[in-house]
């Protein structure tokens, strides 16, 4: 996503959707975004992701009880 950002940054993304009734398929524009703002998110979330995880390892390795053998 960030190799497209830097190539194609003012590319527009459309993310479409599906309606089914009563036998009947509707395909409709659920929203539309730059491929700059998608790959900020992106980042964000990625970001999020890696400070909680590196948070509960931490967490966790603190509260062990490690006990060393000679």
């Amino acid at each position: 996503m960030l190799m497209q950002w830097v190539l194609n940054g003012s590319t527009t993304l459309n993310f479409c959707g599906f309606r089914f009734r009563a036998g009947a398929t509707e395909t409709f524009l659920a929203s539309s975004d730059t491929i700059a703002n998608v790959a900020l998110i992106d980042l964000g979330v990625t970001l999020a992701y890696l400070a909680v995880f590196l948070f509960l390892s931490w967490y966790a390795f603190r509260r062990a009880q490690i006990i060393e053998s000679a």
